[in-house]
């Protein structure tokens, strides 16, 4: 910003502001029109979320999920939480479902992808257990151990 006056300098930030307030909040498959009601909502369900009102926050985006189907961040939010209670098959439809909403939708893919290594690790340790001499072969030790080099991150939070 070299060269401007001091006046100019606040009012290209508001500008570069209102821009990226619209590209933060517009998505092709999200409604373009929304409404103060939902901003209210999705509001309130994160501030509870914040404040560790799991079971609040639960009902507030689920409330959401169901006035506004096409809304996919309460489904995200809602696989968090699943995922975070132990709930993997929950969590798995929630994800599928944000993804539904909104293909491509980054941090849906990423989390459902997490909740399938999970769930591919807990089948394989149940196999072993079951199975001890099976769950021994060369390309299932190799599998499990590769599994187990993720480190199963927990899914990201951020919309």
């Amino acid at each position: 910003m070299r060269g401007m006056s001091t006046l100019s300098k606040p009012i290209v930030g508001l500008i570069l502001g209102m821009v990226l307030t619209g590209c933060a909040t517009h998505s092709p498959n999200q409604p373009t029109g929304r409404t103060p009601a939902l901003i209210q909502q999705l509001d309130g369900a994160a501030a509870a979320l914040r404040a560790g009102e799991i079971e609040k926050a639960e009902r507030l985006y689920m409330s959401i999920a169901t006035d506004y189907p096409e809304i996919a961040v309460a489904h995200l939010q809602l696989g968090n939480m699943a995922y975070q209670s132990n709930r993997s098959e929950a969590a798995q439809q929630h994800f599928k479902t944000a993804l539904e909403r909104e293909p491509g939708h980054v941090l849906a893919t990423y989390n459902l992808a997490m909740v399938h290594l999970q769930s591919a690790r807990e089948l394989l340790a149940d196999h072993e257990a079951l199975a001890p001499v099976t769950a021994a072969r060369p390309g299932l030790v190799a599998i499990r151990q590769a599994l187990e080099g993720l480190n199963s991150p927990a899914p990201h939070q951020d919309h």
